[in-house]
């Protein structure tokens, strides 16, 4: 009577044990995939009264199309994948479009296009820029707080520490330092206008 308890005990233990592994192990994979992608937003200007309105606006005026009857939404979303597509090519990475974050109202931001970043690429890219001192300089002129702007990053140590804001911060050093050839090979995207 005692062995078969003591028996019952252990095999209990047992599969607790068991248990607890493959919860750790679940949870490790789970840590492990999250460090293979992460999301993050590219500023980009949008689409308002921007470099990018006027590239779709020029191709719906060479296409003699109609303004009223072209689905925006889509056109938008066609152009981002078209840039992100054209920004893999520049810099030699695989960004993955996402979605393009529109505000309700463009009074205080403006649209921008979500993407996802391998692991690869994002020690890639923070190996090139966090150790660039005119990036470390960037960050924190932009990270300084004024009149009417409170900054909840107080300098380039902050940003660094927090990997989604360091993405944004490269990609917005990024869209500065190669702005010229941004926005020439902007002119050349292959983007589809979408009509209703």
């Amino acid at each position: 009577m005692e062995l078969i308890k003591i028996n019952k005990i252990m095999s209990n233990k047992t599969q607790f044990l068991h248990n607890i592994n493959k919860t750790k192990r679940q949870h490790s994979s789970a840590v492990k995939s999250k460090l293979k992608s992460q999301n993050f937003e590219i500023h980009f200007e949008g689409f308002y009264h921007s470099q990018h309105s006027d590239n779709i606006d020029t191709e719906i005026e060479n296409f003699e199309l109609d303004f009223e009857k072209i689905n925006w939404k889509e056109t938008y979303i066609d152009y981002s994948k078209e840039y992100v597509k054209a920004l893999n090519e520049m810099l030699n990475i695989d960004l993955k479009f996402v979605s393009l974050n529109s505000p309700s109202y463009y009074n205080f931001e403006t649209d921008k296009i979500e993407v996802s970043i391998n692991r690869d690429d994002i020690l890639k890219l923070k190996k090139e820029y966090n150790y660039k001192k005119e990036f470390v300089d960037y960050v924190n002129e932009q990270t300084k707080s004024y009149d009417g702007f409170m900054s909840f990053y107080k300098d380039f140590e902050a940003v660094k520490n927090d990997s989604e804001m360091n993405l944004v911060y490269i990609f917005k050093y990024i869209l500065c330092e190669y702005a010229n050839d941004i926005q020439e090979d902007s002119f050349e995207l292959d983007f589809e206008i979408i009509e209703n």
